[in-house]
């Protein structure tokens, strides 16, 4: 059947309607400088930028939620007296101040957070981020929403005796006394193996798995919840996780302190991984001994720059980078594949050149909101995306000549709101696409150039509605 062709505004505003990629802004009225800030250790007021510092972090005052808008779209505004700022600062500071938002890790918005258990290619674990915490409590082997906080009256105990608390068990004989945690600080000792997920919110729970060289379930380190939204939890390092080689997925969310994943370099299988809302982890070091991963999530942390770390990892089940300062995607460098999702959204990337491996996604492919991205051309490997590719409001890109690979995309074609975009003939060579073809919005493509691809691909291989509309470039496009 012959796809019927729309030319007409009104044809993308239905379609918009259905993609919350696109529609959704990276946080009207935010700042790049106080989201930059936000949270960070200061000294004075100077560290700060538009911001205040208090109780030596940097911080937004507030009279309502509105006015945290500033510092993040997830960010609420909590009264001074209110205990998550008294867990922040150990006392009332002069005025009410913004703090992360109540949420779960997807997200308030149903923004492109989809690592939970719904995840492409779960197998059995709650997918990155799934596990929250939930209000754990630090009473020990207490179960909190399922999972349970790590306890025991010591660390390196060799079993939990709490009938609601997760099982463990020694990997050898008796248990040692210095465990992987004594004094040697190697893991030649006897070490557990946690069944069921974990908590830890206090270095007294961290210090708990000191002698644990697996975990069943999920490990979700912060996320402390409140009445008052999420708190920031102090992590100083991981140094108690040292020996651990196996979680099903682990989830760091709201630590305040934590730099870098330098003492999880043993860490060998992980089906998934969250990262969000750590305002000062700047390296993800420390997971080199990763090579496949199940779904990963990052996720507004304030001072990554970078995914160094992950460059050993050549397959993963989802993907989902936002609301980073990262410049560059180089730590993905050997992935060559996407089983499910994957997102690159709201970041300051100027390249994708970290991307030159990758040939498959399985799932949707967006790219979006990256105000920096110059051009797509370390995609250059892609030959085929099983789901939807969206590609929207990136503000430098001119070209999409670095998909001249690209023969499928299995779902729908998607490219809007990419302000300065003038040229599509590097998918010229898309042999067909699976559910609906949309090029509008872009102010500087001719017209032309929308239409010429759609010729190219040729109107029987596209199944689905056909829109070009609202691209007001004025120059004719080449013969």
């Amino acid at each position: 059947m012959m796809p019927k062709l729309f030319i007409a505004a009104s044809a993308f505003v239905l379609l918009a309607c259905t993609s919350p990629e696109l529609d959704k802004d990276p946080g009207p009225g935010t700042s790049s400088d106080s989201q930059t800030h936000w949270l960070k250790s200061c000294d004075s007021n100077a560290d700060c930028g538009s911001l205040v510092c208090t109780c030596e972090r940097c911080q937004k005052e507030c009279a309502s939620d509105l006015s945290c808008g500033e510092v993040s779209p997830y960010a609420r505004c909590a009264e001074a007296t209110s205990e998550a700022i008294l867990s922040m600062c150990g006392e009332a500071p002069p005025t009410s101040l913004c703090v992360p938002g109540e949420r779960t890790t997807a997200g308030p918005d149903a923004e492109p957070l989809d690592s939970g258990s719904g995840g492409a290619g779960s197998t059995g674990a709650t997918g990155a981020g799934a596990s929250t915490g939930g209000g754990g409590t630090t009473d020990a082997a207490m179960t909190t929403d399922g999972a349970t906080t790590a306890g025991g009256s010591e660390a390196g105990a060799s079993s939990n005796t709490g009938n609601d608390g997760p099982t463990s068990s020694s990997s050898g004989g008796a248990s040692s006394t210095t465990g992987a945690g004594g004094a040697s600080g190697t893991c030649d000792g006897d070490l557990r193996v946690v069944e069921g997920s974990v908590t830890a919110v206090t270095e007294a729970e961290l210090e708990a798995l000191r002698d644990v060289r697996e975990i069943t379930g999920s490990l979700t380190i912060g996320s402390l919840t409140h009445d008052d939204g999420w708190i920031p939890v102090p992590v100083a390092s991981l140094a108690a996780l040292s020996c651990l080689s196996r979680v099903n997925a682990l989830t760091i969310s709201n630590a305040v302190g934590l730099k870098n994943l330098a003492d999880l370099d043993s860490l060998e299988l992980l089906d998934g991984l969250s990262l969000n809302d750590n305002p000062d982890l700047e390296s993800l070091e420390g997971l080199e001994a990763l090579t496949s991963l199940g779904s990963l999530l990052v996720a507004r942390n304030q001072a990554l720059t970078s995914l160094e770390g992950l460059h050993f990892v050549s397959e993963a089940q989802s993907i989902a980078v936002q609301h980073n300062p990262l410049q560059n995607l180089d730590g993905l460098r050997s992935l060559t594949s996407v089983a499910g999702r994957f997102q690159i959204y709201s970041n300051r990337i100027e390249h994708l050149d970290g991307l030159s491996s990758l040939t498959f996604v399985g799932g949707e492919f967006v790219i979006s909101y990256n105000q920096d991205l110059q051009d797509l051309d370390g995609l250059a490997a892609l030959t085929r995306v099983d789901g939807d590719l969206s590609i929207g409001a990136n503000d430098e890109i001119e070209t999409v000549d670095g998909l001249a690979a690209l023969t499928r995309v299995g779902g729908r074609l998607l490219i809007s709101d990419n302000p300065v975009l003038r040229d599509l003939g590097g998918l010229h060579d898309l042999e067909s696409v699976g559910n609906g073809f949309t090029v509008v919005l872009n102010e500087a493509l001719p017209m032309c150039e929308a239409e010429m691809l759609r010729d190219a691909i040729g109107v029987e291989n596209i199944v689905g509605e056909i829109s070009i509309a609202d691209n007001d470039g004025g120059e004719a496009c080449a013969p």
